[in-house]
């Protein structure tokens, strides 16, 4: 978790920048799918060696995507905690 927090912060420095980019069709919520699918799985899988079975894992885990998406709120939450 805290790798992938890093990861966002790098790429987006901000919440907003990265929830923008990840739900780049603006329908208020981003999917597992197209997290999986984002700059942020292929940069932990390409520099930190996660599969995309771990990173899914991690999801199942932890709960994130229970209710079919991750609305702002909530991903703010989890990837930026000391903002929120």
């Amino acid at each position: 978790m805290k790798e992938m927090r890093k990861e966002i912060r790098n790429l987006y420095r901000g919440p907003d920048r990265a929830y923008a980019a990840l739900d780049f069709t603006g329908v208020g919520h981003i999917t597992e799918q197209g997290f999986l699918d984002s700059m942020i799985s292929k940069r932990l899988q390409s520099t930190k060696g996660y599969s995309f079975e771990d990173i899914k894992d991690f999801f199942f885990s932890t709960n994130v995507f229970s209710g079919g998406g991750m609305n702002f709120d909530s991903f703010k939450k989890t990837f930026f905690p000391h903002l929120y």
